[in-house]
């Protein structure tokens, strides 16, 4: 009982109670803190209308943006409550989206699935992501001025 509470000390933003797995052992530095929150928040029944797994599980939709930026601080980690950090942020992690007819947002990630939250270890930032790269327009523009 004393590790439950230790571990929902470390997640004091977290709406749900801490799942199973981050008690029986995967440390919280194996995964990203912005992955399990936005696990959680999926996962929970309680933000269904904003958030919640699409009916196969491999993905997730995004309902209700404007209710989804009031909680991105608090749940997801983020400085700042805008839709687009948040996509920035799933980007950075690997995460394709899409818009779905009805105008929801999908997000999926072969290692973000309803009920394998084992998986979420595997799922790894980006390395140099939006940061220079060798033959980028800018790199290019800065070799050629340090030439002259």
């Amino acid at each position: 009982h004393r590790q439950h509470r230790k571990a929902s000390h470390r997640a004091p933003h977290a709406m749900t109670t801490p799942l199973p797995w981050t008690v029986q052992g995967v440390a919280s530095a194996q995964i990203p803190t912005f992955l399990t929150r936005t696990f959680n928040m999926v996962n929970d029944a309680k933000t269904n209308a904003i958030i919640s797994w699409d009916k196969t599980g491999k993905s997730f939709v995004v309902h209700d943006v404007n209710a989804l930026c009031q909680r991105l601080p608090k749940i997801a980690g983020l400085f700042t409550p805008s839709f687009g950090s948040f996509v920035n942020e799933l980007s950075i992690y690997g995460f394709a989206g899409a818009i779905a007819e009805d105008g929801s947002y999908v997000f999926s990630n072969d290692a973000f699935q309803r009920g394998k939250p084992e998986m979420l270890r595997t799922i790894r930032r980006k390395e140099n992501f939006g940061r220079y790269r060798r033959g980028s327009t800018r790199a290019s523009a800065a070799s050629l001025s340090m030439a002259q």
